[in-house]
């Protein structure tokens, strides 16, 4: 299933036109897309879809998220789950949520507290279904023996699979499926790799560790593949990509990101062609190879900037670049590296370079000998 997300109305690609954004999903609609995802804290987008598409609700299924409280903080108690999950029905101008997802793990909450929460909004009528998402492995498969997760939230693009290989087997042992993001490696595979950093102010992309410079080549590499494949099948890198994610076994929706009509209009036509399984098999198979050549120039990185040797991009992205490898790594906990990653979020609101400088020399003391 095809479904269109609204992150960006969360103001992290820069500013959008919302009066082409509400075109876009009336056209997504009458063009037979009939899965909708947006979140709480993705700026107005739960009131902005609720408003756009109510005469057409009973065609539609809608995603929404809970678990993150007004503060920002991961809080997924029972009395705070049941209190979001009804705010965002107000907000959406409707009786029921189809799709409920777990958007961060609250460590301070029982996690059989918080199963008991979604199970109660589902017997409410007033969630269809419950997923999880942005969630360690481990916490994941817990969630799995203890409830009834529908689904599993998982980055997963032609330059991202680790995310992919890491989780696949949860659906061998449960009955869950994959809902994939960031299919479009969040429009590097448009093409414009060398633009990374021409981003408008407030796009997070400026700091994301796949804009990072260390990777330009590899992208690049990855980028003509996908548009060689895209020859013999009349489809572009961004198409083929869709493809591949579409054609993964497990996973069962994915959502794109577009912002305008010419983008879905795109991703549709790419959506609606066909790839040969061999074809399919062999870009697997490469995009394996590349995810662990990924996974080794990272880590390169990481050790360069905490051995403080002449490095590419800025601060905060080497920060966020090495707490995605220590995370990956299983080298610092999910708790503490949320931390690391708020102390870090802080510096670069108040433009503090030397606290930035503070959490490296903390994480290359502890962990420059490790990777």
């Amino acid at each position: 299933m095809l479904g269109v997300g609204l992150y960006s109305m969360a103001g992290v690609y820069g500013e959008k036109d919302h009066k082409k954004i509400e075109e876009m999903l009336i056209w997504a609609v009458e063009n037979g897309v009939k899965y909708f995802d947006v979140a709480p804290n993705y700026g107005e987008a739960e009131t902005f879809l609720g408003e756009t598409l109510k005469p057409y609700r009973e065609k539609i299924k809608i995603a929404t998220k809970g678990g993150i409280s007004e503060k920002g903080i991961p809080d997924g108690s029972k009395k705070s789950l049941e209190k979001q999950c009804r705010e965002s029905l107000k907000r959406l101008q409707t009786d029921y949520i189809d799709h409920y997802q777990l958007h961060y793990y609250d460590p301070k909450t029982p996690i059989e507290e918080t199963i008991e929460a979604l199970e109660k909004l589902k017997t409410e009528g007033l969630i269809r279904e419950y997923g999880l998402g942005h969630i360690s492995r481990e916490i994941t498969e817990e969630f799995c023996k203890k409830g009834y997760p529908a689904t599993i939230l998982l980055e997963i693009s032609a330059l991202e699979t680790k995310s992919y290989q890491k989780f696949r087997s949860l659906s061998d042992d449960y009955p869950v499926d994959f809902v994939a993001m960031g299919v479009t490696g969040r429009g590097l595979l448009g093409g414009k790799i060398k633009d990374r950093n021409r981003f408008s102010p407030g796009d997070i992309r400026e700091w994301d560790p796949l804009f990072h410079p260390v990777l330009e080549s590899w992208t690049i590499e990855v980028y003509r593949k996908l548009e060689k494949i895209g020859e013999t099948f009349n489809l572009n890198p961004i198409q083929v990509g869709l493809k591949y994610v579409q054609n993964l076994p497990e996973v069962k929706r994915v959502l794109v990101g577009p912002s305008k009509r010419v983008h879905l209009q795109e991703i549709l036509e790419g959506w609606n062609k066909n790839i040969s399984r061999e074809i399919f098999e062999e870009l697997d198979e490469f995009l394996k190879k590349k995810g662990d050549e990924k996974w080794a120039i990272l880590k390169k990185a990481t050790k360069r900037w905490f051995e403080k040797a002449e490095e590419k991009g800025n601060g905060f992205q080497n920060l966020i670049l090495a707490l995605e490898v220590l995370l990956e790594g299983g080298l610092l906990g999910e708790n503490e590296g949320h931390t690391f990653l708020r102390k870090g979020l802080n510096a670069l609101r108040e433009s503090d370079n030397q606290r930035i400088e503070e959490i490296r020399n903390k994480l290359g003391e502890r962990f420059l000998e490790n990777i």
